[in-house]
């Protein structure tokens, strides 16, 4: 069985937790055999729930919530072992619930084991939830699965509750098996000292920051906010001498700006802790500690001018807390050196864990803000060492996506504090393309290590087509704010548009122009800075400001934008205000966004809140659109204008919008679809979601814009990170979430899409302790996911062309073919299960290339991963591959 890092780490406390007795036994709450299915269900068979099979003791189908539900409970023994095969169908989901009998009187620590497999390789997700209404979430979790078994387990823990709790289990994936299950309870007191009998030194460590000083600036896992760009951080000269010896990381803004330094594990988090560190400069600084997502602690820090201030900040962990991590909120001018964490409850002087500390860099470039090199530049990372033994050596490996490892680099240390070089990470000739990380430490001349791992991961790819141009006619776009670094890597990996809904809302959104009536607040900069990095706009004619609805005064917060309007006549003076303004800069317009649930809704004054959408929302939103389009026209004759705003399960928004005449005032339709599933083949998510969206408006006449989506929704997490994050920050296969998302865009692509806007890259902060809804090609950090490295051969691969057929090559395995004047390319996908033995045939003057670009050799099998098959025509590719 596969066990990820997170389970490691969890099974390895409870291990030691459940081995030994001090004052009470671990209280076992749940166990269940998924494979003992013995009690029948009552069946359900209509046209929208479809629901039937046998469930163990205690368990219940929860599916028929939704709109849609096709779930099948089937017992299945394979090789004498008997479990629980969950078939879903359709759109919906499959939810299965049981009751715990648990309650406590005090905050109590748990244990939950699972075993899953997913031939759909789909996350599986396990909430616990108070009864209730509202109903209270105690506990979420994800957990990978794949086509074999995996234990999968998490530590967690609850607030006192007196009552019964309801645990569910829930997918999206079309056949997932359930073993076994089991959940333990532990008193707080014994969990302290079992950790102890773990973690003996646990209460002695001098400094838990394994890196602490900047001499090459920001560091693997640190964050700017996703508001701020990288200008904002940098490594500067400083007349006042940093106290760890190293150049200061020099904070600069001229608004409020957060940073935050990488995550950090805590072996005795029942104990106190204090953080400390050096600051000086003329801005201000406010200190936070982050645990679980939550703030933990936080105060102002002394800033001095002229000298160095040591800040204090004492702090209570969160116990079993899977992330703890420094947060920096500054304004002006700040430096910051000599980090330190430790147990207790007071300071010591600073000091670093092992003396030496070794910091890797990006070289600047054109797109080094971004953390990519191009294939044609130099394949080259900088490293600083400090304080280490003059007769050392600084080691560093390559590591590349494929698992290889290459042996250690050494450069000699020498005397003095600080030495810089560059190490070439070009090591491996048959897969120079994808994701590289440089792992580095300290060597003494005995060869011991004395220096805490330090990493850094660069991507490197082919230019993109339209690197340093406009691509009008590209279909790849995402969401994103105007940062520096998001423009350059989404430019680099091939993406050319942007659409502005959350990301960039702010810059084009009714709500934000103008929230008081007359008083407009343009945002041209932020709109010019998208075009002068040729990023395309597709702006969204959406929100209203409280004085145009029935909610009235100020706007309060976010879902009191999305209340529908009531004033149509300002309605249509901000869509002509803002669509004239933009003429030549903004050619593509979207009306609102997604208006058939909560986004677009009455105000109940009552009550002072939303009410439920209205019975007649279809058509409010129909007038909205028809109203906007006109506006649109009147000022811009060659405006164009996205309708209907449907989504993946929409059968019936889409009629109802239709029926009220929303199919004719538009120039093409958009939908949103989210997808968990694995794609590739005929009839899968896509293709099924598609039509769900769209055949309610029958012949399509008009061009289809999928604006907002991914393909591996919710399961971008550690990404290729090693020694950045601690291991309680569960692994990931980043091959799979990188080839989820390829799959899903050929397979859009494939149905005629001539847009997609991926959701989303605006982030940049504190990591989060599982994996987040709508992200894509970056990990929280807001820097580079493998999935980006895949997106860049996909974008080089298909741009420019169009899709002309399919053909399906036997034994699951399917090739999708697109065509240019000039060139065919074959997008060589699978069904879930496929033949193993497929040869990959190679053109006589073509290129076979991998999901991150690197050529694979004649006689190359499949191997279940998007492969790239290009010829100078379809001529030359489809004989070859029939």
């Amino acid at each position: 069985m596969r066990t990820t890092l997170h389970s490691l780490f969890a099974f390895a406390v409870f291990s030691t937790l459940l081995s030994f007795s001090i004052s009470a036994e671990p209280t076992t709450i749940l166990e269940t055999d998924f494979g003992k299915a013995d009690q029948k269900i009552q069946t359900i068979a209509t046209d929208q729930h479809k629901v039937s099979g046998s469930l163990p003791a205690k368990w219940a189908d929860d599916s028929t919530f939704q709109k849609e539900a096709d779930v099948q409970y089937e017992p299945v023994t394979e090789s004498d072992k008997a479990f629980l095969r969950v078939h879903r169908a359709g759109s919906g989901k499959f939810q299965m619930k049981s009751r715990l009998d648990d309650s406590s009187k005090e905050e109590a620590y748990y244990r939950l084991s699972i075993e899953v497999r997913n031939a759909a390789r789909s996350p599986i997700f396990v909430q616990i939830f108070q009864p209730g209404k509202p109903r209270t979430q105690l506990f979420s979790r994800q957990f990978d699965a794949s086509e074999i078994w995996n234990e999968a387990s998490a530590t967690f823990r609850l607030p006192p509750h007196k009552a019964p709790v309801d645990l569910l289990v829930w997918g999206w994936g079309d056949q997932s098996d359930f073993g076994k299950m089991t959940i333990v309870r532990e008193r707080t007191n014994d969990l302290i000292a079992r950790l102890k009998k773990e973690y003996p030194e646990g209460g002695k460590a001098q400094n838990l920051l394994s890196n602490t000083r900047f001499p090459l600036g920001i560091l693997s896992g640190m964050a700017i906010d996703r508001d701020h760009s990288d200008e904002d951080l940098l490594v500067a000269p400083d007349s006042v001498g940093a106290p760890s010896g190293s150049p200061a990381l020099h904070l600069h803004s001229t608004t409020p700006m957060f940073t935050e330094l990488p995550p950090f594990f805590i072996p005795w988090s029942f104990s106190p802790h204090v953080l400390s560190m050096s600051v000086h400069g003329t801005g201000t600084l406010r200190i936070l500690m982050r645990g679980d997502d939550h703030e933990i602690a936080a105060q102002d820090a002394v800033v001095l001018k002229n000298a160095w201030s040591r800040n204090v900040l004492k702090f209570q962990p969160v116990l079993l807390g899977a992330i703890h991590q420094i947060q920096l909120y500054s304004n002006g001018d700040v430096w910051i050196d000599a980090l330190q964490v430790e147990p207790g409850t007071k300071d010591t002087e600073y000091h670093s864990q092992t003396r030496a500390e070794i910091a890797l860099g990006w070289p600047k470039s054109e797109v080094s803000a971004a953390r990519i090199q191009f294939e044609d530049e130099p394949a080259v990372m900088d490293w600083a060492e400090t304080d280490g033994p003059t007769d050392g050596h600084v080691m560093i490996t390559v590591t590349n996506l494929y698992g290889e490892t290459s042996k250690p680099q050494s450069f000699p240390v020498g005397d003095g504090f600080l030495h810089k070089g560059q190490v070439k990470y070009d090591v491996f000739p048959l897969r120079p393309l994808g994701q590289f990380r440089l792992e580095a430490w300290v060597e003494d001349k005995d060869g011991q290590r004395v220096s805490p791992f330090n990493e850094a991961i660069v991507t490197r790819i082919r230019r993109p087509h339209y690197w340093g141009k406009d691509a009008p006619d590209s279909p790849f776009g995402v969401h994103m704010n105007c940062t520096t670094r998001h423009l350059r890597m989404t430019k680099a990996i091939g993406i050319n548009w942007t659409r502005l809904h959350d990301a960039g809302g702010g810059y084009i959104q009714w709500s934000f122009l103008e929230p008081v009536k007359g008083q407009w607040q343009f945002q041209d900069a932020a709109i010019q800075k998208y075009r002068s990095e040729h990023i395309s706009v597709f702006g969204s004619l959406s929100t209203a400001p409280c004085w145009a609805t029935s909610v009235g005064g100020e706007t309060r917060g976010y879902w009191e934008r999305f209340v529908e309007p009531e004033d149509w006549d300002a309605w249509q003076n901000y869509v002509k205000t803002v669509v004239a303004r933009y003429r030549g800069t903004i050619d593509y317009w979207d009306m609102w966004n997604e208006p058939w649930g909560k986004f677009w809704s009455k105000w109940d004054p009552k009550a002072n809140t939303q009410a439920p959408r209205s019975p007649d929302a279809g058509k409010d939103f129909a007038k909205l659109q028809k109203l906007g389009y006109e506006a649109a026209k009147s000022v811009d004759s060659e405006a164009q204008i996205a309708g209907i705003n449907t989504y993946s399960n929409g059968a019936s928004w889409t009629k109802d919008v239709v029926d009220h005449g929303g199919a004719t005032t538009c120039d093409f339709y958009d939908y949103h679809h989210y997808n968990s599933e694995f794609t590739g083949f005929p009839g899968d998510a896509v293709e099924r979601g598609y039509h769900t969206a769209l055949d309610s408006i029958g012949k399509l006449e008009k061009p289809v814009w999928m604006t907002e989506g991914n393909g591996a929704n919710r399961m971008l997490g550690r990404g290729f990170y090693h020694y950045t994050l601690p291991p309680t920050i569960a692994s990931e296969d980043f091959v799979r979430t990188s080839d989820m998302n390829t799959r899903y865009m050929i397979r859009l692509l494939s149905m005629g899409v001539s847009k997609i806007f991926l959701y989303h890259i605006n982030v940049g902060g504190p990591f989060t302790t599982s994996p987040a809804s709508f992200q894509a090609l970056v990990t929280d950090d807001g820097y580079v996911h493998p999935q980006a490295a895949a997106h860049s051969q996909m974008a080089l691969e298909l741009e420019g062309t169009k899709f002309d057929k399919h053909l399906d090559l036997g034994g699951g395995i399917h090739a999708y073919l697109f065509k240019s004047d000039d060139r065919a390319v074959a997008a060589i996908l699978s069904n879930i299960s496929y033949r193993k033995d497929f040869v990959l045939p190679h053109p006589k003057d073509g290129t076979v290339r991998d999901l991150f670009g690197n050529d694979l050799p004649d006689g190359a099998k499949f191997t279940g991963t998007t492969v790239y098959i290009s010829a100078k025509s379809l001529a030359d590719l489809e004989p070859i591959l029939k």
